[in-house]
C-alpha cells in the first residue's frame, strides 16, 4: 500500500467512497423538509410547483451559503415522485 493513502488515512481524509457524491446538494433533513413541506400544500388542496419547491430548496440553500438549485427544465422534474 502506498506511503500517501496510510498518510491520508492517518490524517483523517475520508476516502472517496466515503463521500457523499459532489452532485448532492441537500441533505436528508433538508430533503425531508421539502417532502413534508410538498406533502402539506397537497393536504391543503392545492398543487405544488416546480418553482415553490425550487424557492424553499434555494432559500435551505442560501442559508448554509451553497450553491443554488438550477431547474432542469424537463419533465422528468415532475415525475419525481
Amino acid at each position: 500500500m502506498p506511503y500517501s493513502i496510510l498518510s491520508n488515512r492517518i490524517n483523517g481524509r475520508t476516502t472517496l467512497r466515503e463521500r457523499p457524491p459532489p452532485n448532492l446538494k441537500l441533505t436528508k433533513l433538508e430533503e425531508e423538509v421539502i417532502v413534508q413541506y410538498i406533502l402539506d400544500i397537497d393536504e391543503r388542496g392545492f398543487v405544488p410547483r416546480l418553482a415553490s419547491v425550487e424557492d424553499i430548496a434555494n432559500y435551505i440553500l442560501e442559508s448554509r451559503r451553497a450553491r443554488h438549485v438550477e431547474s432542469s427544465g424537463h419533465i422528468d422534474s415532475y415525475n419525481a415522485a
